[in-house]
């Protein structure tokens, strides 16, 4: 299951609305959508957890994820991680002030594991302002 039960349905509202309706911005991307963009190219495919984070997080941002360890940052949580991690980045969409990543990550949590996780992020003048976060792990051996 992709979308674990803690999360809010909204988010899976917002998945299936944002594949229904066309950008309100129309053809041409907007500014928080191109800034979105480099921030996903940055954060997930390049890795570069400080690069992104420094040009793109807000410094008032705020992470809804209830898994993350106790008085860790996102940011040092990912630079922990994703050396060590192989991601597939499936599917991003943008609409309104929100943008949604869906990731599938070999190596996380354990060495031989894969998880499917799904980033929604909240965006206000070219920097991220929320996070909302779900993930799946899958079986070991299980594959996609």
């Amino acid at each position: 299951m992709l979308f674990s039960i803690a999360k809010p349905a909204s988010l899976i509202l917002f998945a299936s609305a944002s594949l229904a309706f066309p950008s309100k911005h129309g053809a041409t991307k907007c500014p928080d959508q191109r800034a979105f963009d480099d921030f996903v190219k940055t954060l997930y495919v390049e890795k570069e957890v400080d690069a992104a984070f420094n040009k793109y997080v807000s410094p008032t941002f705020v992470n809804h994820d209830p898994n993350l360890p106790a008085g860790t940052t996102e940011q040092a949580f990912l630079n922990e991680i994703f050396p060590n991690v192989n991601i597939t980045l499936e599917r991003t969409l943008f609409q309104g002030d929100y943008g949604f990543v869906f990731i599938v990550v070999d190596g996380a949590p354990a060495p031989n594991d894969t998880s499917e996780i799904m980033d929604l992020w909240r965006i206000k003048d070219g920097k991220m302002q929320e996070l909302w976060e779900s993930l799946e792990t899958l079986p070991a051996g299980f594959s996609i």
